[in-house]
């Protein structure tokens, strides 16, 4: 009669010789276990390839491809089930079974086979499976929920950086369009300059978070069609440090903080003539310089109170030579010449969004 084991599990025997296969298979079936027998380690291998099995009672000495080479077959190409190999050998002196050890199986059983020795060693060793299994099972889905949790986490920074954008677009239509481009021309001048994917895809969002500090101004000012007072300019400038505000607190976020060190950088120059600090060259955080020059673009080409919208081939001229109010040598000369290389690249992103 045989005994029913739980999930049946199934068991590899791997020898030369067609009795000892046949034996081993005729005991372990009685104690309610599914066998595959195979009598070559050439022939194991190669059903490894397409399918598993649950544990390996394996011969050391064969013909051809040896026990030891069956195991470190299985043990070099292992990703994360474990295999629990059970050496049933004639060979009993010390050397062999240290070399046995040292290459990664899990027990001894000498022949001639006692049958209860084998029942024992065979279900301890499968108990120990079924441990490192649910162990296993745990692992990936702790793994699986941190990861849900983070992608969260992301999707709630995400959310909140477009409610803070949507917010921006109340007071200026064409501010909303210029904030979402601003995002799209950062992300590709980023991708030029070879940066990591994960500051690159932050600054994306980041970037667009700019001229958040806008918000506290005025719409007199903001919307004013002629040249600025001083005064009017003084306010103006504020919005860089209000934005830096706004943003500073959100220090869990990677795009919120990010987008704090774009808010308050963005007008910084590389020749020191910026603003709010007067920071210069290196001194001005990354994606400040990034920022500085797709702003500049997108404002150039876009119609402001105070000026008509600029075609592309006037703004690219305006970038690479300068006019009365801009000049290339307040930006990065790298980043600056990495968008003039790809003029066309953000061209055709203006142009998507009108």
């Amino acid at each position: 009669m045989k005994i029913k084991v739980a999930n049946s599990p199934q068991i590899a025997i791997v020898d030369d010789e067609h009795s000892v296969t046949s034996l081993l298979s005729a005991l372990l079936e009685h104690e309610g276990y599914k066998t595959l027998c195979f009598n070559s380690g050439i022939e194991f291998l190669d059903y490894l390839k397409h399918d598993r099995i649950d544990m390996v009672l394996l011969d050391l000495m064969m013909p051809g491809l040896s026990g030891y080479d069956v195991i470190k077959e299985i043990r070099d190409n292992e990703t994360v089930e474990y295999t629990p190999i059970l050496i049933i050998s004639a060979l009993t002196d010390r050397q062999s079974r240290l070399k046995a050890l040292s290459l990664g199986i899990d027990d001894f059983l000498s022949k001639p086979i006692d049958r209860e020795e084998l029942w024992l060693r065979v279900r301890n060793t499968l108990k120990v499976k079924a441990y490192q299994d649910r162990i296993l099972s745990e692992k990936s889905l702790l793994e699986c929920t941190v990861k849900q949790d983070a992608e969260d986490i992301q999707l709630s920074h995400i959310e909140t950086i477009r409610t803070l954008i949507i917010a921006s677009e109340y007071r200026d239509d064409d501010t909303g369009a210029h904030v979402g481009r601003i995002g799209l021309y950062a992300k590709k001048l980023a991708q030029f300059k070879k940066l990591p994917s994960e500051y690159v895809d932050a600054l994306h969002y980041a970037s667009a978070l700019h001229d958040i500090g806008k918000l506290a101004l005025s719409d007199n000012v903001l919307q004013k069609p002629g040249p600025l007072t001083e005064s009017e300019f003084e306010q103006v400038k504020q919005h860089t440090e209000i934005g830096a505000r706004i943003l500073s607190n959100a220090s869990i976020s990677p795009y919120l903080k990010l987008g704090a060190e774009v808010a308050i950088a963005h007008h910084e120059c590389w020749d020191g003539s910026g603003y709010p600090f007067g920071l210069k060259g290196h001194n001005i955080p990354l994606g400040g310089r990034i920022v500085a020059i797709c702003d500049v673009y997108d404002a150039l080409r876009s119609p402001r109170p105070y000026k008509p919208a600029f075609d592309h081939d006037k703004t690219i001229s305006i970038l690479r030579h300068g006019d009365g109010r801009t000049h290339p040598e307040k930006f990065d000369p790298e980043l600056l010449r990495l968008f003039l290389a790809n003029e066309s690249i953000f061209a055709e992103i203006y142009l998507q969004s009108e």
